[in-house]
């Protein structure tokens, strides 16, 4: 048993997905073998909040069956929160009992993209340009990764210090990153990292 991501760095006000994990050498532990199963996740020196895991394949489960139990937490602040999970059960005939620990840390991040992008081409290359909010004045690198059709994908990165406000930033992806990919388009974006 055991719990699944913790470690990450998560923007306060959005929900994340908790999972925990129970198994045997058989493989997922279904529902129907599980007694009782609770979760709660808690900030330093605030209550705790109890959480509902689940393993029915809707939300944020992706399939039923499989010994993954999970739950939406919805972030309200910065800080640490640790999570803790309980389950027992009998499975062959047998009693169990286990228990998982994980922790994760809740930031106000310093810009949130906006959802508008543009491309251009330069030079052979191509210039990617999204749009953002920073909401502390900071240093920020911006990575955007490309992937072309046949699957392969190239990272690039641009970073620059940015005041309070609506603002874009463009990362350049020079020819030469872009004839690595083996392809002449075309390309997604597909994955975009943000960070001070």
């Amino acid at each position: 048993a055991g719990l699944l991501g913790t470690g990450n760095d998560y923007p306060v006000g959005v929900s994340i997905s908790l999972a925990f994990y129970v198994g045997d050498k058989q493989g997922g532990v279904t529902s129907d073998s599980i007694m009782s199963i609770s979760g709660v996740v808690q900030m330093s020196g605030q209550p705790s909040i109890p959480i509902t895991l689940l393993d029915d394949g809707l939300g944020n489960d992706y399939m039923a069956g499989d010994g993954i139990y999970t739950s939406t937490f919805q972030v309200p602040a910065a800080g640490t929160y640790n999570i803790g999970v309980a389950v027992s059960g009998t499975r062959n005939g047998q009693q169990f009992m286990r228990s998982a620990a994980g922790a994760f840390n809740a930031i106000v991040p310093c810009a949130t993209l906006d959802g508008t992008f543009q491309s251009a081409a330069a030079s052979g290359g191509l210039n990617v340009t999204l749009g953002m909010n920073v909401t502390q004045a900071a240093q920020i690198d911006a990575d955007i990764t490309l992937t072309a059709v046949n699957g392969n994908s190239v990272t690039a990165d641009s970073i620059a210090n940015f005041d309070v406000g609506h603002t874009s930033v463009t990362v350049s992806f020079p020819a030469t990153f872009l004839r690595t990919l083996l392809a002449n388009g075309p390309y997604s974006v597909s994955n975009v990292i943000v960070g001070c």
